[in-house]
């Protein structure tokens, strides 16, 4: 049987990215062997840092250390609840750059790149080659599954180096339809489809199981994630809040606090599983991001 690994941002300290990573994972070890290739691209994870790292601007550096100092408690929390989220999926040993993955012990391997925004160069800063499989080994066959590059427009400048890399995989398919177009008006040998999140492979039974039959939250309530968003977001939910006497729960730090009205509380600290939990038991979702409404229509 054919090893299967997947290469995504399973370092991130980010409840979507932790949950297509999982859910991928779930559904390949119904047929094959897989672990996620554990390779961390250091741009990324030094942004989940207790103390981010400092620049320039000594304004800026001091006000985002006093930031860091009055949340480390809760970053601290957190990173307990997503490290013990990360136990669930299986990894491979570590790998630190793109030529260790041609070596023999790769050999006859499928290596599955995405989902997620793994050719987003912002996020990677520049295209990783770890991420776009840039590499050559005839023995290993590359994929692509719902990758994606957020907007496209970070691909301005990395358009053709990202071509010519994809040129060379398996199979292809992207998450966005407008990346598919994108991607197969210039790849001519090559079909593009645009696929699932993985998020969505799962079914509700999968999910329920993960989210358990215990409430963390006892009382009724509405659920919002979401960054900062403008006020008439707020505004929906306070007033759905108020008409239906509901607590609210969110995910935002304490710069959010005064952005509810009434009964709130947050659950900045929770990790992926107890974010399934939360969605699976309260009366509504409000939010304003992808895998927030999958996991809701789930």
């Amino acid at each position: 049987m054919k090893k299967v690994y997947t290469i995504t941002f399973h370092k991130a300290n980010n409840h979507g990215a932790l949950l297509q990573a999982y859910a991928l994972q779930k559904v390949i070890e119904k047929k094959f062997k897989t672990e996620v290739l554990d390779y961390d691209n250091k741009y990324i994870s030094n942004s989940y840092k207790l103390f981010k790292p400092l620049n320039g601007d000594v304004k800026k550096s001091i006000l985002q250390l006093i930031k860091d100092m009055l949340n480390m408690k809760k970053e601290i929390i957190r990173k307990i609840y997503f490290n013990k989220f990360r136990r669930l999926i299986k990894n491979s040993e570590k790998i630190n750059s793109v030529s260790e993955m041609t070596t023999e012990k790769f050999d006859n391997c499928i290596f599955v790149t995405g989902s997620d925004q793994v050719w987003n160069p912002e996020i990677t800063n520049g295209l990783d080659p770890v991420y776009t499989l840039n590499f050559k080994n005839k023995n290993i066959k590359k994929i692509s599954y719902a990758a994606s590059a957020g907007d496209n427009k970070s691909l301005s400048n990395y358009q053709n180096d990202l071509i010519n890399i994809i040129e060379q995989y398996d199979s292809i398919s992207v998450r966005e339809e407008s990346l598919k177009e994108l991607l197969a008006n210039k790849i001519k040998y090559k079909k593009v489809e645009s696929v699932l999140d993985p998020t969505l492979l799962l079914s509700k039974e999968e999910w329920e199981l993960l989210a358990g039959e215990k409430r963390l939250i006892k009382e009724k309530y509405i659920f919002v994630y979401s960054g900062d968003e403008p006020d008439y977001f707020y505004d929906v939910i306070n007033k759905m809040a108020i008409e239906n006497n509901l607590l609210i729960v969110y995910f935002g730090r304490r710069d959010r606090k005064n952005k509810f009205k009434g009964r709130k509380k947050s659950c900045y600290e929770y990790g992926p599983k107890e974010f399934v939990n939360l969605v699976k038991y309260s009366e509504c979702v409000v939010t304003a991001s992808f895998h927030g409404t999958a996991l809701a229509c789930i």
